[in-house]
């Protein structure tokens, strides 16, 4: 379906921002699923310092595991 739209009109949004507790719900839910380094951005934007700081350090713990687990492959 196409709509007609005055182009002396207003542009209507298309999006809504969303609130810090919806940031906040997604945040936990990435948190939950492992994936830090997403849920420290959404931390960042629920505005959720100390949770963010969490994330953050769960994110640098995987890296060094990470990169430990090439570096013990490269040596065998």
């Amino acid at each position: 379906m196409v709509e007609e739209h005055n182009p002396f009109a207003p542009i209507p949004r298309l999006a809504v921002s969303s609130s810090r507790e919806e940031w906040a719900g997604v945040a936990r839910k990435l948190f939950h699923k492992q994936q830090f380094f997403e849920a420290e951005l959404a931390f960042d934007r629920a505005g959720l310092a100390k949770e963010r700081r969490v994330a953050h350090a769960y994110y640098l713990r995987d890296l060094a595991h990470t990169v430990n687990m090439h570096l013990a492959l490269d040596l065998i």
